[in-house]
């Protein structure tokens, strides 16, 4: 959201979620990143890691920008 203009909005048109490790009940760190951006796609990624920093899961999503009506 920090990178979406504020005369816009967006939807998120495509998610997928990589599973790596199980996890258990305790906190995840996330980290979240724009991998690429145009005036009208944002694509990016997350990263849920384990207090220790083994990874658990990667998500990757793409989101459309709409202008708000």
């Amino acid at each position: 959201m920090t990178v979406v203009p504020d005369e816009n909005y967006y939807r998120t048109i495509n998610l997928q979620m990589q599973f790596v490790k199980i996890g258990a009940a305790r906190p995840l760190t996330i980290e979240g990143r724009v991998t690429a951006a145009t005036r009208q796609l944002i694509t990016v990624e997350a990263d849920f890691r384990r207090e220790d920093g083994e990874l658990i899961a990667r998500a990757a999503a793409q989101q459309i920008l709409m202008p708000k009506v």
